[in-house]
């Protein structure tokens, strides 16, 4: 029987901390993994058993040592002002003390026992502290409820009242403390003690919510300024909501926190009032590609937003890609509009889908069939590197007997020929370096750093040559390249000219070979 009693407790005790732990960290930032929450309701769950059978300490002990335990956890492993953790940690003292004097005298009521009985049988006591749990239990559902995040962030944001919640909360704890010494007086319990110790106790609980209806009701008339105190905010909120946005937040930059945050249009509650950059880091580990989680995370942070703003730049924009419910990788763009109000600094971040953007920009840059650069865009990008390089390199490449290939096998059979080709191209050269398809079976292809040039024309000559067979009929392919050195201001035109008159040089050599070109001479 006491076994049982005693897995009860556990039970209902884990689950009572791990209910309060997890609405501590959606109101302060968990400075260690989400399993620590677990970890520490098991072993303030093995605490409390062990405690229980500590029968010979006095009472008030116990219960200071309780406190102690809850303040010095949520201390070391919470990231909030010394104030605020104070505050959130003798919360569920104050309510494991007073309901814990409130079941036990009206047990010993209804047993017309003493208290100290009680607390020396282990069956009784832990049928206490069984259903003492599931109050607690229930306090933790109501708190989450009346005490939302939007109401924590105004406890959190007023310190002069918050010193004087504070200070209701050690009063409050400290009388309990006291009454709680009637547990090891013997033979001093009686009827009007019993319903005093109960009424005193409802007391303390009334005047704790006291203190936070206190708090919260002078700011929370005022809750929709705070959050849009700007005129400048409010109307550029306005604006941004009309835009088909994925996802619309606006951030207090000071205290960090969520002041409102849309999905589709429709407000997130749960998520306001928790802190911006977590909900950031939490998303970058679950859902932004690899390659993209050090801009999310520079352009996200609140120094970032307040420096724009110091430097007079009040909006930003940055593209990240982003997860699927499907696994795909879609791009996101955020835009981050910062102002500056009466007494707060706050930013809108604006976040929208635009991959059908990328789709378009993707199909007007790359040729279709060949999966390179079409003709324009590659042009367009070495004139751009042109412009910051002297040591580039163009190759441009002919495709040699690839009319026979049409003429011959048709048109379908010549795709399939281009496409491997290009194919061959892309293996020869850098993910970096520009390659494109700028004719029917012309490539080019322009690289800078150090590369072995020759070398390079070496692999295209040998890998692009072959011979393809439809029934009797054959034709061999072969690679005519013409390369061209750049130099400090050469144009795009100049350099091309180059090239294609080294493409000639091959083509008169006999084909299957390269000829390279500067502004002096071919060889």
């Amino acid at each position: 029987m006491l076994a049982a009693l005693i897995t009860m407790f556990c039970i209902a005790f884990f689950v009572c901390n791990v209910l309060f732990l997890s609405y501590l960290d959606r109101i302060m930032v968990l400075n260690k993994s989400r399993k620590i929450i677990v970890a520490i309701s098991l072993i303030n769950t093995l605490l409390g058993a062990g405690m229980e059978f500590a029968t010979d300490e006095p009472f008030i002990t116990t219960y200071l040592i309780v406190t102690l335990i809850y303040l010095i956890e949520i201390i070391i492993f919470f990231d909030e002002t010394i104030l605020v953790k104070i505050a959130f940690g003798l919360m569920i003292p104050i309510h494991l003390i007073a309901v814990t004097l409130i079941v036990a005298t009206l047990l010993a009521l209804s047993l017309q026992g003493d208290l100290s009985v009680i607390v020396h049988d282990p069956y009784l006591l832990f049928s206490v502290m069984i259903l003492t749990s599931i109050f607690l239990s229930l306090f933790i559902q109501v708190m989450s409820q009346m005490m939302s995040l939007r109401y924590c962030l105004i406890l959190k944001g007023d310190n002069k009242m918050l010193k004087l919640f504070v200070f209701i909360e050690i009063v409050i704890i400290s009388d309990l403390l006291i009454n709680s010494l009637i547990y090891d007086i013997p033979n001093m319990f009686n009827l009007f003690m019993g319903v005093s110790l109960i009424l005193s106790c409802i007391t303390k609980l009334i005047l704790f919510y006291a203190g936070i209806f206190m708090v919260i009701g002078v700011d929370v008339v005022a809750e929709h300024k705070v959050k849009t105190s700007s005129k400048l905010v409010n109307s550029m909120y306005q604006k941004m909501c009309l835009d088909n946005s994925e996802c619309v937040m606006e951030v207090d930059c000071i205290t960090g926190r969520l002041l409102n945050h849309t999905i589709s249009g429709e407000v997130q509650p749960k998520l306001i009032g928790t802190y911006y950059e977590k909900f950031i880091k939490d998303m970058m580990i679950a859902d932004i590609h690899a390659d993209d989680i050090k801009i999310v995370g520079d352009k996200s942070e609140l120094s970032y937003m307040r420096s724009d703003l110091d430097n007079g730049q009040k909006q930003y924009e940055y593209e990240y890609r982003k997860l699927d419910l499907n696994g795909e990788y879609y791009y996101c763009r955020a835009t981050v509009n910062v102002a500056k109000g009466d007494d707060n600094i706050s930013a809108i971040v604006k976040v929208r889908n635009v991959q059908a953007e990328k789709d378009l920009l993707v199909k007007s840059e790359i040729d279709q069939l060949s999966g390179l650069y079409n003709k324009k865009t590659t042009e367009m990008m070495i004139t751009r590197s042109l412009q910051t390089t002297d040591n580039g390199v163009l190759f441009m490449i002919d495709i040699d007997n690839f009319k026979s290939i049409n003429d011959k096998f048709g048109h379908d059979k010549g795709d399939e020929v281009i496409v491997d080709v290009a194919s061959k191209i892309k293996k020869v050269f850098r993910d970096n370096d520009i390659v494109g398809r700028v004719g029917g079976d012309e490539f080019m292809v322009f690289i800078t750093g150090n590369a072995n040039v020759i070398q390079k024309a070496e692999q295209l000559c040998s890998s692009i040559k072959c011979t393809y067979h439809v029934e009797d009929v054959e034709v061999t392919i072969s690679a005519s390249i013409g390369i061209a050195y750049s130099e400090a201001g050469i144009t795009f035109n100049r350099l091309y000219k180059l090239a294609d008159t080294a493409l000639y040089g091959s083509k008169r050599k006999g084909k299957d070979t390269y000829t390279m070109c500067d502004s002096y001479s071919c060889t």
